[in-house]
């Protein structure tokens, strides 16, 4: 590895540029800083720091050991934070500086065996944006590459069928030439005001990847009224819940009291059997409305969700919900069907 390093700097140099090399291990803060201290000896000022180093440690995830899943965070995630935080300070004094992070489209899209690897391109995601936002009052821009290129670090990829071995033969037509570029791009003033950003790199093509944001707001953004309020609560309730995906849930809202409904039925296949739920439920709730004492003694409502042994007698096992409406409340009424929960109120 010495030997590689050495002939990249006689590359530069010879290419009529200035080089030197490092043989520390930026997992180590102490290392960047030399790292950082080094430059600055030899070039007199830090401009630009680009975090490109890695490694893999690619395996499938329930045979991930914990050395796996830390060196590769080590080495990407950390590492890209030691080397950014020994900039920083360099960075803010000049009033001036340019990050470029390199994350991976495993970390954006997916990828199979690579749970360590796209935590930390993903942490790398955060890390640019994050420090886009603090240093952008010092002139400072950060942004992130998702690079398509063969590379030594990814020269393992395993090419045994004709298709792989394809697959690795178009993999290798993208190079890190075509990358080097948009590094440089970024890096310069030419790119003054491009910040927080996620671009891409594929052969000639160059693309700008959207960022997470809501797609939509459930109730809009406005106020409401106590019915109102009450309604879209139970509206959110109601959408976590389907998402939950394993238990037909329903939620059913009155005046002082929320009870879940749960079956046991497949989460969106049988609307019939939905329809039979929601008027079981809505008979239910005026059956306890009609049930209620009307003293005005209800106490405060509170929801409690308990786990009962497997087998309990009175319903089979599962989750018991319990409405407690204070000392003046004694009824009961039990919703859904035979073997379903039960709620007290």
């Amino acid at each position: 590895m010495p030997g590689r390093r050495r002939q990249v700097v006689d590359e530069i140099k010879t290419a009529g540029g200035e080089a030197i090399a490092s043989t520390l291990s930026i997992a180590e803060p102490k290392n960047a800083d030399e790292i950082v201290k080094a430059a600055l000896d030899a070039f007199g000022r830090v401009d630009i720091l680009v975090n490109n180093a890695g490694i893999l440690r690619d395996v499938i995830f329930h045979k991930m050991s914990w050395s796996d899943w830390s060196d590769v965070l080590d080495v990407h995630l950390n590492g890209s934070f030691n080397m950014s935080r020994a900039c920083a300070a360099h960075f803010r004094e000049q009033n001036s500086g340019a990050y470029v992070h390199m994350t991976s489209t495993s970390a954006l899209v997916g990828n199979f065996g690579q749970a360590n690897y796209m935590a930390a391109k993903y942490g790398i995601v955060g890390l640019s944006r994050a420090i886009a936002l603090d240093m952008q009052r010092f002139k400072v821009r950060s942004n992130c590459i998702a690079p398509f290129a063969w590379t030594r670090m990814i020269d393992s990829i395993p090419a045994q069928s004709e298709a792989e071995k394809r697959r690795v033969a178009r993999f290798q037509e993208m190079t890190p030439e075509k990358i080097a570029p948009l590094v440089v791009y970024l890096a310069s003033d030419r790119a003054e005001g491009i910040t927080g950003q996620i671009f891409g790199v594929r052969n000639n093509e160059v693309f700008l990847f959207d960022q997470p944001r809501p797609i939509r707001t459930d109730p809009p953004l406005r106020r409401l009224d106590a019915g109102e309020a009450r309604r879209a609560a139970q509206g959110r309730v109601r959408a976590l819940v389907h998402a939950a995906g394993a238990l037909r849930r329903r939620v059913l809202v009155g005046p002082g009291v929320m009870t879940i409904v749960y079956d046991k039925l497949p989460r969106a296949e049988n609307p019939r059997r939905r329809a039979q739920l929601r008027a079981e439920g809505l008979h239910a709730l005026r059956a306890r409305r009609r049930a209620r004492p009307r003293s005005g003694q209800r106490g405060r409502a509170r929801l409690r969700l308990r786990e009962e042994p497997q087998g309990a007698a009175d319903h089979g096992g599962g989750a018991r919900l319990s409405g407690l409406l204070g000392e003046g409340a004694r009824h009961r009424h039990r919703l859904g069907q035979g073997g379903g929960r039960r709620a007290r109120t």
